[in-house]
């Protein structure tokens, strides 16, 4: 990517595709295994990426920083050639998303973790109370999760439903779990 770009996020799908957030309202792609990069603007709104996720080679979702009273999801189905925007009202900064599906991926959010089961088109607020401020989620399989923030969650039903595990003194920023460990490691 460009030397003047903020890069926040990095997908890669096999060795050929990846994609990269910006938080200059870009979205860049590559098909040659990072070599090369293009920017995308088809479909896209003018936000400050934080985070995407794919979760094949075409199925994908972007979020970031609300503009104004607005936060923004982004989804598409066509390999991030062309995007699709949902826009939303309220006090909202989408940190993290995390594709489970096709259809099905999970969004933090500074107040909420967001949930959709219809590409991005709709998402809907998953019950956390009465814990808040979510910066990452992480999913080993289409069921089995986390989420950090001030707190620890786990979901065991593609994000339906979270338990509470722990809470931190500080915020949890990311969280990842380490296969070949079994063990999940939050930052």
């Amino acid at each position: 990517p460009p030397n003047s770009t903020l890069v926040m996020d990095v997908c890669q799908q096999g060795a050929s595709f990846a994609w990269a957030a910006c938080t200059d309202s870009r979205i860049l792609r590559s098909s040659d295994g990072g070599s090369s990069w293009s920017e995308i603007v088809a479909g896209l709104p003018q936000v400050n990426y934080r985070a995407l996720d794919f979760f094949d080679a075409l199925h994908g979702y972007a979020v970031g920083k609300r503009q104004g009273f607005y936060p923004t999801t982004a989804w598409t189905s066509d390999g991030g050639l062309n995007w699709n925007a949902t826009y939303w009202t309220g006090m909202y900064d989408i940190g993290d998303v995390d594709a489970l599906d096709a259809q099905t991926a999970i969004a933090c959010t500074t107040n909420d973790i967001w949930r959709t089961t219809n590409h991005g088109v709709n998402w809907t607020t998953v019950p956390t109370a009465p814990y808040y401020d979510f910066f990452a989620a992480d999913f080993v399989d289409a069921q089995n999760g986390w989420a950090v923030g001030y707190d620890l969650l786990r979901t065991g039903d593609g994000g339906q439903s979270w338990s509470h595990l722990s809470a931190s003194a500080v915020a949890l920023r990311d969280v990842s779990f380490d296969v070949g460990r079994g063990e999940v490691v939050a930052l």
